[in-house]
């Protein structure tokens, strides 16, 4: 009783954070290069904020945007790129009618479906597990994706939500849908992490 109490009155606390956190992950994403570091940094407050239960989790986004910006930017520009890629091969491959077009775009679009599902996890691993390589942290991502295949399709499935419910009807909450998005993915997080063995997490210095 007195748990569910506490989490009422955390209730404004956490509307707040989650306002605050999306609207400072938008302005901090306006450059687009440095998407990864916002979401990165976005990942790590409201970590602090849902799990450690931090009552100032504003000075933790500045903190990590600043100590997982390099690694989280080339992390950002490698998806960038495959991205960009993907969304040319299928509407080249989408205007043929041949079998070979057919096979191709099947293949590219299984390639996006399984980069959707890295990227629904990939910088919540990198606040969680600290990769110290551009390539561990791939490999951690997708090894957590396929792993937890039907956590990550749920953590997919809150993000395409979210997403379409700002595009199409309620387009007031699109400055803060970020978030949104990693208040819910947080929630999930610290089970779906024990339930992968990941190590715990260091504290932000």
């Amino acid at each position: 009783m007195e748990r569910k109490a506490n989490r009422l009155q955390r209730l404004p606390e956490m509307l707040l954070d989650i306002i605050l956190l999306g609207v400072m992950w938008t302005l901090t994403s306006l450059g687009v290069v440095t998407v990864g570091a916002a979401t990165a940094a976005l990942n790590e407050s409201m970590r602090a904020a849902m799990v450690e239960e931090e009552k100032k989790p504003l000075p933790i986004f500045f903190q990590a945007f600043r100590a997982h910006f390099g690694l989280a930017t080339k992390v950002w520009l490698l998806h960038l790129i495959a991205i960009a890629v993907l969304t040319l091969d299928i509407l080249y491959y989408s205007a043929g009618d041949s079998v070979q077009d057919t096979l191709a775009m099947t293949v590219m679009c299984v390639l996006a479906t399984m980069l959707a599902f890295e990227m629904a996890v990939v910088f919540a691993c990198i606040v969680q597990y600290r990769p110290a390589t551009v390539r561990a942290c791939f490999a951690k991502a997708f090894d957590f994706a396929f792993r937890c295949f039907w956590d990550s399709l749920q953590l997919l499935c809150i993000t395409a939500a979210v997403l379409l419910s700002g595009l199409f009807l309620f387009h007031g909450i699109l400055p803060f849908a970020a978030g949104i998005i990693a208040c819910a993915h947080w929630k999930l997080l610290p089970r779906i992490f024990q339930k992968a063995h990941f190590k715990k997490p260091q504290k932000q210095k």
